[in-house]
């Protein structure tokens, strides 16, 4: 059963994204104890399939929850990682546990190739 705060997305798509933006600390499970500043549109418009495909629906979002949209549906689904959005400062500050997660998983994260 899912809750009332939950909703499936099936192929998501983004409607538009407001001019307005806004910066603010984002995690990612791919990127434990991890939480930079990361600048996002502060309204998205969405659309998606139920999980049954029987309607399309569109919502609009924002602060918090269009962020976790933006993250869920623009990032993850187009292969943007955290790091990615990441700011040279905060790859800097970040530096010792980007280190840690690259020798635990063997992954360059600077040129997306393994080794």
């Amino acid at each position: 059963r899912v809750k009332e705060a939950e909703i499936p997305m099936v192929n998501p798509e983004i409607i538009s994204l407001s001019k307005e933006k806004y910066s603010d600390i984002e995690g990612c499970l791919s990127f434990p104890h991890i939480f930079p500043h990361i600048e996002r549109a502060k309204e998205v418009s969405f659309s998606f399939f139920k999980p049954d495909f029987s309607e399309r629906r569109e919502f609009s979002l924002k602060d918090f929850f269009g962020r976790i949209v933006q993250h869920e549906c623009i990032d993850h689904l187009n292969g943007i990682t955290l790091f990615d959005r990441m700011t040279p400062a905060d790859k800097i500050k970040y530096g010792p546990q980007l280190k840690k997660l690259k020798a635990a998983y063997n992954y360059d994260l600077y040129s997306r190739a393994s080794k």
